[in-house]
């Protein structure tokens, strides 16, 4: 049976969800708005779970089914077969799948700022049928402005840009500059800091020449990460904070610092993030920057 188009599902009864049956009886409830992994021809779907890279991933717009017409001439006790359910589902497009078509000239610089794990959300929708749906698919919304943006890993799935397609021409909206450079932000090759009174992040290339201060042997591991100052990018082995960087442990050490008459959570360590606390207590020096706006220290 052909699956028919997106306008015409959209002429077909909404539903507010639908849900699936597990291979162990379990349910799983999906709604507009959730991400899922979808599975495709030629996959081989028989030695789960299945590695995420493999699986299309999109974004539920909206589910449709039909009501069941009811036929009283039929008094027969056989049920009759359901009605398709169908979603319309908006694609994300990974960079592999952006080299695949026709980048605009003004998308290209865009393109080459995204991350290993990087993903944006199109304006291609299509309709999938619902024996394709496979399960939700955990995909985190980035905006790289923030200088204190909750940790984010290097190897999970992130979106902070759009594609939109229009005329069989892609164009990437949404990336952001930064710097005295006005360059986006590149993950994976920049090496960056932020300056708390203008909200800025700069490419440590564009700080000149820094000063540097020495690291106290006597000061907690609490002390030393309040005393960081708030970096992120191409931080080799640092996975668990580098991507949006340092800021989210650094006011929160320096929060607890203020409540002095309260004491440490039991697991501030995990708050804070290991690997983090490991790379400030690893550290003899701290290297700071001037800002090229406000000219004020960066800390």
């Amino acid at each position: 049976m052909s699956v028919p188009s997106v306008s015409q599902v959209r002429l077909i009864p909404e539903l507010d969800l639908c849900q699936v049956e597990g291979d162990e009886g379990e349910l799983t409830t999906f709604r507009g708005g959730d991400n899922v992994f979808l599975a495709h021809e030629g996959m081989d779907l028989s030695d789960r779970p299945v590695d995420g890279d493999l699986y299309w991933k999109g974004k539920i717009v909206s589910v449709h089914m039909k009501a069941p017409e009811k036929d009283d001439s039929d008094d027969s006790d056989e049920e009759d077969d359901p009605e398709p359910c169908y979603l319309i589902v908006r694609w994300y497009y990974s960079v592999e799948d952006m080299n695949k078509v026709k980048i605009t000239d003004s998308s290209k610089s865009s393109l080459r700022a995204f991350g290993r794990n990087e993903l944006a959300l199109s304006t291609h929708e299509d309709v999938v049928d619902l024996s394709c749906l496979e399960s939700e698919c955990f995909i985190h919304q980035y905006d790289d402005r923030d200088g204190f943006h909750q940790p984010i890993h290097k190897t999970w799935w992130v979106v902070r840009t759009a594609l939109r397609i229009q005329s069989k021409k892609y164009s990437i909206t949404g990336m952001n500059v930064h710097c005295v450079c006005n360059n986006p932000y590149e993950p994976d090759r920049d090496c960056q800091r932020f300056c708390q009174k203008c909200k800025v992040w700069f490419d440590e290339g564009c700080l000149g020449i820094p000063s540097t201060d020495s690291i106290s042997s006597d000061i907690s591991d609490v002390q030393r990460v309040a005393q960081m100052p708030i970096l992120r990018g191409s931080y080799e082995g640092m996975d668990e904070w580098s991507l949006t960087g340092s800021g989210y442990a650094v006011r929160q050490a320096y929060i607890w610092l203020e409540e002095m008459d309260s004491e440490l959570p039991e697991d501030w360590e995990a708050t804070l993030g290991k690997e983090l606390v490991e790379f400030a207590r690893s550290q003899e020096t701290w290297r700071r920057f001037k800002c090229p706006k406000c000219k004020a220290r960066i800390i």
